[in-house]
Parts: structure tokens; C-alpha cells; sequence
């Protein structure tokens, strides 16, 4: 019942945006169609993620949204925007394909699998090198911390938010942190499971968090731009 609340919740805050950005553009704004199209790929790769256990196809449509939102990032058509699309597009596209490395070190750990299914992944990976597969872990929480944007990959953020159209911008901030915390959930889990020490990645992502927070927090102070 409250997963099917949750898919809801997300279905209506697009048709929320979707509408505010057909009905009210933002001053400027040209080739309406052309930018509807492709916020309907954004949000349709990402929550097509929601439904999937296969952890490689999670991945893909993940990195299909980075491609889908950097150019939604660049519809305002100003030089900067095109420069803060490319920002996003590079430092999300490094991030994942570091968390890509790591699901490829997971399978090349695992016993030969059925499917690509995390619960497969998890049988396969019973009895086998405990440090190769925390290497792999490591590595993808890390990277796909830079899709959500925490130190020390947050470049992306600020600029993202103040170049990008609002209706854009909420998209991202709405959709692209929930798909990630998704794809992160299965491999946390495991990790507590195979490694119950206080050193692990689970508590450096709850790390570099807290960093950005306080981060986020400095710089807020020294800003008089609130957007």
C-alpha cells in the first residue's frame, strides 16, 4: 500500500511541474515541445528505475536521466546555461561511471548468475572475497554519491539550481535524489551484512552528508542570492 502511495506521490508531482511548465513557461522560453519531450525521457528513465532490481539496468536508466537533464539544464539557450549543462552532464557521468566500475568488480566477484537481479547478485556473492567485494562496494556508493550531489562531487549543484529553469531545477531536486537513494539502498544493506565494523561505506556516505550540510551551510551564509 505504501509503495503504491509512494509511485502516486511521484507520478503527481510530474503532472505537477509538467502542467506549470506547459501552461506557465518561464519568460523566454522557446520550443516548449521540443523541452516537454525531453522532461518526459527524464522523468521516464528515472522512474522506470523505481521498478527494476537489476542492477545494471537501474544504473543505465540512472545515466540515461544525467543525459536527458543536462540538456533540459541548457533549454534557457544562454552560453552559460550550455556551460552548466556540460558541468552536469561530466561530473554526474564521472561519478556513475565510478559506480559502474563497482557493480562490474561486484558481478566479476559473484558466482555465475541466472539474472541481474540484486537478489541473485546477493546469493552469488556469498563465500566470496570479502575485500574485493567491499573494494566494489566502496567504490559504487561512492559514485553514485556524485549524483546526488555530496562533497566532494557537488561542483554541479549550485550552478545547476541557479542557471537552470525552476521547473527544471525541481525536477532534478524531486526525482534524481530518490532514484539514487533507491539504487544505493540494496548495496548499503549488503555491505551491513558482510561487513559490521563502524569503518564501512555506509557511514562514509552519512559522512560526506554531514560535510555537505556544513558546507552548505557556510556558503548559504556568504550568499545574498537565495535562489
Amino acid at each position: 500500500m505504501s509503495q503504491n502511495i509512494f509511485f502516486i506521490t511521484g507520478l503527481y508531482c510530474f503532472f505537477v511541474v509538467f502542467g506549470i511548465f506547459i501552461f506557465a513557461p518561464t519568460k523566454g522560453q522557446t520550443r516548449i515541445w521540443l523541452w516537454s519531450i525531453l522532461k518526459i525521457f527524464f522523468f521516464g528513465a528515472l522512474f522506470s528505475s523505481w521498478f527494476t532490481e537489476n542492477i545494471v539496468l537501474k544504473w543505465i536508466l540512472i545515466e540515461a536521466s544525467t543525459l536527458f537533464g543536462s540538456l533540459l539544464i541548457s533549454s534557457s539557450g544562454t552560453e552559460r546555461s550550455f556551460q552548466v549543462g556540460w558541468k552536469f552532464l561530466l561530473i554526474n557521468s564521472y561519478g556513475l561511471g565510478i559506480a559502474f566500475l563497482g557493480i562490474v568488480i561486484l558481478l566479476f566477484a559473484s558466482k555465475p548468475l541466472d539474472s541481474l537481479d540484486f537478489s541473485a547478485l546477493k546469493i552469488g556473492l556469498e563465500g566470496q572475497s570479502s575485500l574485493l567485494v567491499e573494494t566494489a562496494l566502496l567504490l559504487s556508493v561512492y559514485g553514485y554519491s556524485a549524483k546526488l550531489g555530496l562533497v566532494p562531487n557537488h561542483f554541479w549543484v549550485g550552478d545547476t539550481y541557479a542557471e537552470s529553469p525552476s521547473q527544471i531545477s525541481s525536477l532534478i531536486a524531486s526525482f534524481v535524489p530518490v532514484s539514487v537513494a533507491l539504487a544505493l539502498r540494496p548495496l548499503i544493506q549488503l555491505e551491513k551484512e558482510i561487513n559490521p565494523s563502524i569503518i564501512n561505506s555506509a557511514n562514509g556516505l552519512l559522512f560526506m552528508g554531514i560535510l555537505t550540510i556544513l558546507y552548505a551551510t557556510w556558503i548559504l551564509h556568504r550568499r545574498d542570492d537565495i535562489r
